[in-house]
């Protein structure tokens, strides 16, 4: 392969990533009929075509590069819930499970973002770490990520197989943080039942009744102040 023949592929790749991070599915449409393999495009820092449309909510993209039946691997396959191939992947090579890709999220915390219930269960069937933290700026955890997307159902699966319901994100951010502050208060229960410290601090000194206030959640704010919450 010459080297102008390989930039010339290393631009397509981006220009396409480009297009699906636009949600240009035109352009993004048209650049697949001319050339497949760009379904399996990377971005600079090792994110796929694929991912860069999933973690964008580009479902019609998504649905697009599912189309072409690209071969995903166990990070795509976790993402987008196709549980079948995640177990494929794990007959045939155990240690991806709990392995992590250059972008730094891990197959289970994945799934659990994006609300894939049945792949979350076989992950864990499979011996998935429920309390491995990303490797990248945020250090989040599966329950981290079951509060953000607020998936309680996902949540209470990860509490049942053990996840700590004080694990510690980046700044000392935990669970109930985001559950005060952006979740419902059957969130807050949840957690508080499993364990979870009601006067927890964040490094800014925050307590979760703090982000309930701060966020206008009164409910969880009364609900924590009966509880004996403090500032």
């Amino acid at each position: 392969m010459t080297w102008m023949l390989l930039m010339t592929m290393m631009v397509a790749a981006q220009d396409f990533i480009a297009a699906i991070v636009e949600g240009n599915v035109k352009l993004v449409e048209q650049m697949l009929a001319a050339d497949p393999s760009l379904a399996k495009a990377k971005d600079k820092n090792g994110v796929s075509a694929l991912l860069n449309a999933v973690f964008r909510s580009q479902k019609s993209i998504v649905e697009l590069l599912l189309s072409k039946k690209p071969e995903l691997d166990m990070f795509e396959a976790a993402s987008v819930g196709d549980t079948g191939r995640v177990m494929e992947l794990v007959h045939e090579d155990h240690s991806s499970l709990n392995s992590y890709p250059p972008f730094g999220f891990f197959p289970l915390g994945l799934a659990t973002f994006f609300g894939h219930k049945d792949t979350v269960e076989v992950l864990i069937a499979a011996g998935a770490d429920v309390n491995l933290q990303s490797r990248e700026s945020m250090k989040v955890s599966s329950l981290h990520s079951a509060v953000a997307a607020g998936r309680l159902d996902i949540a209470q699966i990860l509490l049942a197989h053990g996840a700590n319901p004080n694990s510690k994100a980046a700044q000392d951010f935990r669970p109930i943080h985001e559950a005060a502050a952006r979740g419902t208060l059957e969130f807050v229960q949840l957690l508080l039942d499993a364990g979870a410290e009601i006067n927890a601090r964040a490094v800014d000194g925050k307590t979760p009744l703090a982000f309930a206030m701060e966020h206008k959640k009164d409910a969880i704010a009364s609900f924590l102040k009966a509880r004996g919450a403090t500032l």
